[in-house]
């Protein structure tokens, strides 16, 4: 019997993740060309830090309340459901874009999409595969990533080879958004039998142990400096023939390596533990961010780009899982909601700041003060080792009293 609730779990998380891969497919198609559709509107280094900040952070500060919410009515799909909806229909208006700011309102109601359905997919994803969440965060991640790579991959098809104008792959990519929505038909969920207490009025019980992880998540995440960054620095760098098309073949890259090391690092993170899996992220980030400072030839980006995949796929992955460790069952989504808003809020302020220093410094400043942020929160992980390391077996049903 655990083993068929296995299988059909596993399952349950493919449908999600073909749901993920069209819709990344349709996102990928346009982040490429997001920073040219940019400056080509008179968009500055403020502008991509301001838009990339929003990008990264817009749908994390909402997710407490779309988590909360879905704990409350006690459903998961339909937030899902909507969330996609949205997204694809805010893609689709970017074809009308004719100044920055008007993009970065686009882009801002587009993640309203991302923060309606993601963390009452991820508690979906808990609940499927309770006893495997590090697997089941994995899978959906390679998902999502294979999708981000053929997006990528077409993208540059089409620019490349039927040198297509920003506006019409923006439509294709619309459409495929749309499409995603398919998938979702045959994702089944449990109903939530448990009363969900308000977690609003008992926010104080959180435990110390997920306090604390917030709090160092949060200074990592002061790092998390747009991709956007990393493409024009490799235009402005290489002196290379195409610069433009030499800097999405480097993000296609990029999401390879992220995307093949998803599912191992999850399972890998349910084996050796959290702790060790993102104190190795954190590290090996910091490591990146300072290659870029001194990287000038197309070997060392390359090398760059390839950190850069395995240490992101490595912090997306135990991020969530060491949330969701240290987070009751009966209010998964909304601590899951939560954590992600207040490291939302920390990356919106790492693109104001960064797009700031891009524009007043230089470039090679924004990767060095990023490299140190990052450096700083892994420090602090080691620091606090004993408490987060044994936090997740203790805490497990910590609101057990709350209902």
């Amino acid at each position: 019997m655990a083993q068929k609730n296995n299988s059909k779990g596993t399952l349950n998380i493919i449908w999600l993740g073909v749901a993920s891969f069209l819709n990344d497919l349709s996102s990928e198609m346009i982040l490429p060309i997001l920073p040219l559709l940019i400056t080509s509107v008179g968009g500055t280094g403020i502008a991509l830090g301001l838009i990339g900040g929003l990008r990264d952070s817009a749908a994390e500060i909402l997710k407490v309340f779309f988590g909360h919410l879905s704990d409350r009515v006690g459903k998961r799909k339909v937030f899902v459901y909507w969330g996609y909806l949205t997204s694809a229909f805010f893609k689709l208006f970017l074809i009308i874009a004719k100044s920055w700011l008007f993009i970065f309102a686009l882009v801002g109601l587009e993640r309203l999409g991302k923060a309606l359905r993601t963390a009452p997919r991820d508690a979906l994803i808990t609940q499927t595969l309770p006893h495997n969440i590090g697997k089941g965060f994995g899978i959906h991640r390679a998902f999502d990533t294979m999708g981000a790579i053929a997006g990528s991959l077409l993208v540059f098809f089409l620019v490349w080879q039927w040198n297509l104008d920003l506006k019409i792959i923006i439509v294709i990519a619309a459409a495929v958004s749309f499409i995603s929505i398919l998938p979702l038909r045959f994702v089944t969920e449990e109903p939530m039998t448990e009363p969900v207490p308000d977690v609003i009025k008992n926010s104080h019980r959180f435990s110390p142990e997920f306090k604390l992880f917030v709090v160092i998540a949060s200074l990592f995440s002061l790092s998390r400096v747009s991709y956007m960054f990393f493409i024009v620095h490799v235009q402005k760098e290489l002196a290379t023939p195409s610069p433009v098309l030499t800097s999405m073949l480097l993000y296609v890259l990029f999401y390879v390596f992220y995307s093949i090391c998803s599912i191992p690092i999850g399972i890998l993170s349910d084996h050796v533990g959290r702790w060790i899996m993102t104190t190795i992220g954190y590290i090996l980030f910091a490591i990146t961010l300072f290659g870029f400072m001194v990287a000038s030839t197309i070997a060392s980006f390359i090398i760059c780009f390839i950190l850069y995949g395995i240490a992101l796929a490595i912090v997306q992955v135990t991020h969530k899982a060491y949330a969701s460790d240290l987070s009751p069952a009966a209010i998964k989504a909304t601590a899951l909601g939560a954590f992600e808003s207040i490291t939302g809020i920390t990356m919106f302020a790492t693109g104001l700041i960064a797009g700031i220093l891009w524009d007043k410094t230089t470039h090679h400043t924004v990767f060095m003060c990023a490299g140190i942020l990052a450096a700083s929160a892994a420090g602090l992980l080691i620091v606090f080792k004993k408490r987060l390391v044994k936090a997740p077996k203790e805490n497990l049903n910590l609101f057990g009293d709350l209902q």
